[in-house]
């Protein structure tokens, strides 16, 4: 699975591949809770060279690269995706909080 941190550029590709009467179950890989500077490190390791200059080019200095990705704001711009596959990229604890929190404040049942 693929990761992203474009909502539109996510939400564009499931509306092309429904208009192609494709009906599989679409899986939307996120990145889970984690610092910027390791969402920045782990897209160079996986060769997102464009996602990671994106970052950079946006001005995130030096302090900026030790705030907290928070995937709250990219769910709540998704549509039409069954589920989601969570990248742990700050380790399991960060992200079982995270999960906890989410699904507490969705009346989700895990």
């Amino acid at each position: 699975t693929q990761w992203s941190f474009n909502p539109m550029a996510i939400n564009a590709w499931i509306q092309q591949v429904r208009d192609q009467n494709i009906t599989n179950s679409i899986h939307v890989g996120i990145p889970g809770p984690t610092k910027i500077k390791t969402l920045i490190n782990y897209a160079k390791i996986c060769g997102v060279q464009a996602s990671a200059q994106l970052l950079k080019n946006q001005g995130i200095n030096l302090i900026k690269k030790f705030l907290i990705h928070d995937p709250n704001r990219l769910i709540n711009q998704l549509k039409g995706y069954d589920r989601l596959h969570l990248f742990t990229f700050g380790g399991l604890k960060m992200a079982s909080k995270w999960l906890i929190e989410f699904n507490a404040s969705k009346n989700l049942i895990l």
